[in-house]
């Protein structure tokens, strides 16, 4: 089953350098072959991974802003930084969290 969990730690590995472009794409095209989806939450799902699915396509390629509006819709919050000249990310629960 396919949650807003799981997207979210994909999204947030990528975004910590701990999967590559390409290991996120290849995910989120499997993913969307799922059958099962977080009940209540499919249309959200399916939005975010089919454009994650695009992500290696240049004129698709990914921002951080689009990035944090993903999470954002996926029940958390995230905090962009630097450090070393490397943007990093702190994520924490939105409001409404995560189950």
């Amino acid at each position: 089953m396919i949650t807003r969990r799981e997207v979210a730690i994909r999204l947030a590995d990528y975004l910590q350098h701990r999967l590559t472009l390409k290991e996120l794409v290849d995910w989120a095209e499997r993913a969307m072959m799922e059958e099962e989806w977080e009940e209540g939450h499919e249309e959200v799902l399916r939005d975010i991974l089919s454009r994650l699915g695009l992500a290696d396509v240049e004129p698709f390629a990914l921002t951080w802003e689009e990035c944090e509006d993903y999470l954002s819709r996926l029940g958390l919050s995230g905090e962009g930084g630097s450090i070393g000249g490397r943007r990093t990310l702190l994520l924490r629960a939105a409001p409404l969290g995560l189950s």
